[in-house]
């Protein structure tokens, strides 16, 4: 009777170990199923993201290709609004952009381009931003106060680099004579969003002087 009663227990107990060694066996294919799911939804939305900033920041190329190239030497106060915009610097002969950059904050594109890029009186004369790059400039500087001083536009100071000029006058009016300009305003957009789309549009076209954070990209 006792070996009977043992041979039910031992059965029953298989029964019960089979049993949840299927449901382990599911609830594995489940989450299995489940992580795949999410790594794919997942790599969808980051995939989808990328496509859409890709698509604005070709938009925004077409819309300055396609835009007003204005003559720098013909640039007043009253053309480049004091807003929030994308602009980009084009060679004279073939339109190829050249640097492409983003001005926010107090008077925008008017601050960038009139006051900074195209003003030979925007010089840096801190010690600490001098680099070997600088060279040429610094044997050819501009003296303010007693005081070496160079390109501080980003810009200029690229550009300075690449054709050997010297800081201030010279380097203005060789942008002056080689580029042309055009830009988009933003009246609305936060500056993350702006930030990523100037990076977007560096990254698609490489421009020659986009050049100091990366070999191949500045932000501006």
């Amino acid at each position: 009777m006792l070996g009977r009663l043992e041979q039910m227990l031992q059965s029953r107990l298989e029964q019960v170990l089979q049993a949840t060694q299927v449901r382990f066996r599911l609830a594995v294919v489940f989450l299995r199923c489940t992580y795949t799911t999410l790594l794919v939804v997942t790599n969808d939305s980051v995939t989808t993201k990328v496509s859409r900033e890709r698509m604005r920041a070709k938009d925004a190329i077409e819309t300055l290709a396609r835009g007003i190239k204005y003559d720098p030497h013909r640039l007043g106060n009253e053309v480049i609004p004091k807003s929030t915009g994308l602009y980009a610097w084009f060679t004279r002969d073939d339109k190829e952009i050249v640097y492409i950059g983003v001005a926010q904050g107090k008077n925008g594109l008017h601050q960038r381009i009139i006051k900074q890029h195209l003003n030979p009186k925007y010089l840096e004369t801190r010690e600490s931003k001098f680099t070997e790059k600088d060279q040429y400039q610094l044997e050819h500087p501009v003296i303010v106060k007693g005081r070496k001083a160079i390109d501080k536009s980003a810009f200029r100071k690229n550009v300075a680099r690449n054709n050997s000029l010297s800081p201030g006058q010279e380097s203005v009016d060789f942008i002056r004579n080689s580029f042309l300009l055009s830009f988009i305003v933003f009246r609305d957009g936060n500056k993350a969003d702006l930030q990523k789309l100037e990076e977007a549009v560096i990254k698609i076209k490489e421009p020659k002087y986009n050049v100091s954070r990366n070999p191949a990209i500045e932000i501006g």
